[in-house]
């Protein structure tokens, strides 16, 4: 093999173990403000982009209050969590139609505040700030936008994460457990 031939070797193998070792999980969709009272309608619901399998075995999701300056532990996986690809999971309170996968009792504000996901050993797989935050410390380029009360902030392409929550995601009617694009059937159907 020529020295080229094995530098784009080097580098199409760099790529292919690096998309492997890249975290595919993503936080899909958000609702954090039902018209009335919140409690017990609040969803965070989770996306696994890749092609494999995503064990999320105590990946926590964590909540910042806008105005302070931690993050603190709102629901913890339980061992043997696992999202099949393309899969969703939706973390949420008992009045969510259809029930969610984990149901919790969330204390979500509507904003400037901030969601993540980590992994068991604390990393951070990704950051939503919504309701107007932008320090950089809490989200991802920029925070969402806000949205009115009974809308959600969802991927405008499920799992497709930019780092730039303002470009990632928008205003939408709740679909918990829903992909937020429809799937269509690539078939061609001809015409009679």
């Amino acid at each position: 093999m020529t020295s080229g031939g094995r530098f784009l070797f080097c580098m199409v193998l760099a790529c292919v173990v690096s998309r492997a070792c890249a975290q595919t999980v993503v936080i899909n969709e958000l609702y954090y403000d039902h018209p009335g009272t919140d409690t017990g309608h609040e969803f965070v619901e989770l996306f696994n982009a890749g092609a494999s399998p995503a064990d999320i075995s105590d990946a926590a999701i964590e909540f910042h209050n806008g105005t302070g300056s931690t993050w603190s532990l709102v629901w913890r996986a339980p061992p043997g969590t696992v999202l099949a690809p393309d899969g969703l999971y939706v973390v949420g309170g008992e009045l969510v139609v259809p029930l969610p996968d984990a149901v919790i009792t969330y204390s979500l504000q509507n904003g400037p505040d901030a969601i993540r996901l980590v992994n068991a050993d604390g990393g951070v797989l990704d950051t939503v700030g919504y309701g107007g935050l932008d320090d950089p410390d809490f989200v991802e380029t920029r925070g969402a936008d806000a949205v009115p009360a009974g809308k959600s902030i969802a991927r405008a392409l499920d799992g497709v994460d930019s780092n730039n929550n303002q470009i990632d995601f928008v205003a939408a009617s709740p679909t918990p457990g829903r992909h937020n694009v429809a799937r269509r059937d690539a078939a061609l159907v001809l015409a009679p």
